[in-house]
C-alpha cells in the first residue's frame, strides 16, 4: 500500500529496490536458519557463519541503506511540502490584508456611486416638481385673471342691464 503513495521516477525505483532487498534478506535469513538447524558439527556452524557474513550481512547493509535513503528522501519531501505550505500561508495573509484594505475602499466607492445616483434622481424630481409648481402658479394666475375679467364684464353687464332697466322704466313712464 505504501507503494501507492510513492511518486513516479527515482522514488519508485528506490522503493522497488528496497522491497527487493528486503525479500533477499528474508530469503537469506530463512536459509541461514535452515543451515543452523541442520548443523551437526562445528564445521557446519562455521559454514552457516560464513554464509551469514557472505550473504545475510551485505543484504542487511543494503536494506539499511535503502531505509536511510528513503528517510532522506522523505525528509526532503517533507521540507519541500513545509516550504510550500508556508508560501500558501503567506499568500493567504497577503490576500487577507489586501481584502481588508480593498473591501472598505470598494464599499466606499459603491456608496459614493449610489449616493450620486440617488442625488441626481432626487435633483431631477425636485426640478420636475418645481416646474409643476410653476405651471400650476401660471395656471392659477390665468384663472385669477380670467375670473377678474369675468367679474369686470359681469359688473359692466350689470351696469348695462341697470341702465337698460332704467331706460325701459323711463320709456314706460313716458308711454303712460
Amino acid at each position: 500500500e505504501y507503494r501507492l503513495l510513492v511518486a513516479e521516477g527515482a522514488a519508485t525505483d528506490l522503493f522497488d529496490s528496497g522491497v527487493k532487498e528486503l525479500e533477499n534478506w528474508r530469503s537469506h535469513s530463512e536459509k541461514l536458519s535452515e543451515l543452523i538447524r541442520k548443523s551437526v558439527t562445528a564445521k557446519d556452524l562455521e559454514s552457516a557463519h560464513n554464509y551469514e557474513g557472505k550473504n545475510l550481512t551485505p543484504s542487511m547493509d543494503r536494506a539499511l541503506d535503502f531505509f536511510n535513503q528513503e528517510f532522506t528522501s522523505n525528509m526532503a519531501l517533507s521540507e519541500q511540502s513545509s516550504a510550500e505550505a508556508h508560501r500558501f500561508q503567506e499568500l493567504g495573509w497577503w490576500s487577507m490584508i489586501a481584502l481588508m484594505i480593498l473591501g472598505p475602499l470598494l464599499g466606499i466607492l459603491v456608496a459614493l456611486l449610489i449616493s450620486k445616483r440617488i442625488s441626481s434622481t432626487l435633483s431631477a424630481l425636485a426640478q420636475r416638481l418645481g416646474q409643476s409648481a410653476h405651471n400650476n402658479a401660471a395656471g392659477a394666475l390665468q384663472v385669477g385673471n380670467a375670473s377678474s375679467e369675468l367679474a369686470n364684464r359681469a359688473s359692466e353687464q350689470a351696469a348695462t342691464v341697470e341702465e337698460t332697466s332704467a331706460a325701459l322704466e323711463e320709456m314706460s313712464s313716458m308711454t303712460r
